[in-house]
């Protein structure tokens, strides 16, 4: 009865927020808009934060309640695999002819219920490649590479962690062709200005 817990976990991932709150919302078809994908950041950037926000926090949601669920009825079954499930979902969606996000909201939610502490340690190593190299798309690959070096010595899942480094890889092509065309943007805020604003900031405190 396994495959029970993994199509209820795929079927959650296929609820797509990103086109759900666009369309009836806002009246748009966000896949038809900015980088023509549901997920949050895109969302966040053709209809703004606050729509983003929402859409960030269903991605988020339908990956932990997709574990929450056989927790609640004491199934015994591999909860990442039901997690993996999930951001397949996420990513290639049935109900939406399987164009989906690129994984990292429903990774994230599927982390904080399986792992807390991982999903922080994720979470911090991805925004600080962000902040170094000022590409959002590097920060989440980097989230690949996170997981599978922590399974290298915590983790019997290697496998798993592994594999979902080339789903990434895979998920964020795009984002490769466009920094190889030099059309890939960056983000405003790099380590850099960090440091600038840390240290006015500091300034002012001093004197």
């Amino acid at each position: 009865m396994e495959w029970m817990w993994y199509l209820i976990a795929y079927g959650l991932g296929s609820i797509s927020f990103g086109i759900i709150i666009s369309k009836y919302l806002y009246q748009v078809d966000i896949r038809k808009y900015g980088s023509n994908n549901p997920g949050a950041t895109n969302v966040s950037v053709v209809l703004g934060k606050k729509a983003g926000f929402y859409v960030l926090l269903g991605d988020l949601l339908k990956g932990s309640i997709s574990l929450l669920i056989p927790i609640l009825f004491k199934v015994d079954v591999n909860l990442l695999y039901v997690g993996a499930f999930a951001v397949i979902g996420h990513c290639f969606p049935v109900w939406w002819k399987f164009r989906g996000g690129k994984a990292v909201a429903t990774s994230a939610g599927v982390l904080l219920v399986y792992n807390p502490y991982l999903a922080l340690l994720t979470v911090l190593g991805a925004i600080i490649i962000i902040l170094i190299t000022r590409y959002g798309y590097l920060g989440s690959i980097s989230i690949g590479f996170i997981l599978f070096s922590y399974s290298l010595v915590f983790d019997d899942n290697k496998m798993l962690f592994f594999l979902f480094i080339f789903l990434l890889l895979f998920l964020h092509r795009s984002n490769f062709y466009n920094y190889l065309v030099g059309s890939e943007p960056k983000n405003e805020m790099g380590i850099n200005t960090l440091l600038s604003i840390f240290s006015s900031k500091l300034k002012k405190i001093i004197l």
